[in-house]
């Protein structure tokens, strides 16, 4: 008991001691508990160790590995493995990239890893197109004054006049063509076509068939029309006349000679014809359609590296017409 007052004598002058020193007992080391029995009780506070100071990610990383190596990126593909690698970079080198065009042909390309010469990667030169062999009547066409053979003689050899294979063609068209539906050409934008079973047929002298009719751009330049038939269950044969503004003949194309390009990966196999373009002869509507005749053949396309492929004329199809 004597004991324990001689405890509280002593908490109580370090108290007053703190007090007269005007500090706090954790600021004399002293911390304040209460035991079990609710006593007031003092204990000296552990010992404070010193604060580490906190070092930057740079620094500890420099303090750390004084004297050391720096470990590779990559524990294959590094500089160590491979000591050119930082150089080879650098170099200007040509590689090559292969692409295929819209025709299907295959190009290869040079381009570098500068980004320079990739914005300016090369391309093929356009090629010149030129007309297809076709056989064409103009309506200014005429036979020659000295030259005057008999009417069957014309129709066996078919060599009716200019004049005369016009005017048969005019008398089943086009004035009373039916105009649902037209498409218009641009020069920046072609026109897609779809003759379906269900399209519009009209009766043309050389026999019924599905048509579309195009409304021509005006333009002061001369120019190439490119007429592209794609090839899927046969393919529709493409003839031409051309119309002015009261929808009279102007032109007549037929027995066009076609190119062929074979299907890709990416598009089907078409057959291709470029027709002059004749503004400043007021031509300014186009209508496409196929002979009776026609549908009765095949197109036939020797090649000497896929042998010779079989088309077959079909009274409907899909249709391209563009100005390239």
């Amino acid at each position: 008991m004597f004991a324990s007052r001689i405890g509280v004598i002593l908490a109580v002058l370090v108290i007053l001691a703190g007090c007269a020193r005007g500090t706090s007992p954790d600021e004399a080391g002293m911390r304040t508990w209460v035991d079990e029995r609710g006593q007031v009780r003092y204990s000296p506070l552990p010992e404070k160790k010193p604060e580490r100071e906190e070092k930057s990610p740079e620094t500890q990383d420099t303090a750390g590995n004084e004297g050391k190596e720096k470990p590779p990126s990559h524990p294959v593909y590094n500089l160590e493995n491979f000591p050119a690698a930082d150089e080879v970079a650098q170099e200007d080198e040509e590689l090559y990239y292969t692409w295929r065009d819209a025709e299907g042909r295959v190009h290869n390309t040079p381009y570098s890893l500068s980004e320079e010469k990739i914005a300016r990667v090369s391309r093929p030169e356009k090629e010149e197109k030129t007309a297809s062999n076709a056989r064409v009547t103009r309506k200014d066409d005429a036979d020659a004054p000295d030259y005057n053979p008999s009417a069957e003689a014309k129709r066996i050899l078919g060599l009716e006049g200019a004049a005369g294979r016009l005017e048969r063609f005019a008398g089943n068209c086009c004035s009373e063509l039916p105009r649902i539906e037209t498409f218009p050409l641009t020069a920046d934008q072609g026109v897609g076509i779809r003759l379906k079973a269900d399209s519009a047929i009209h009766r043309f002298s050389t026999g019924k068939s599905r048509f579309a009719l195009i409304r021509l751009p005006r333009t002061d330049t001369e120019g190439l029309l490119r007429v592209q038939s794609f090839v899927r269950d046969g393919a529709f044969l493409p003839n031409l006349v051309f119309l002015d503004a009261n929808f009279e003949p102007v032109r007549l194309v037929t027995d066009i000679a076609f190119d062929f390009s074979p299907e890709t990966w990416s598009r089907y196999g078409f057959l291709e014809a470029f027709v002059p373009l004749r503004e400043e002869a007021g031509e300014r509507w186009l209508v496409i359609f196929t002979r009776e005749r026609d549908l009765k053949g095949t197109t036939t396309i020797t090649d000497g590296a896929d042998g010779t492929t079989i088309v077959d004329h079909s009274p409907t199809g899909s249709l391209q017409v563009t100005i390239p």
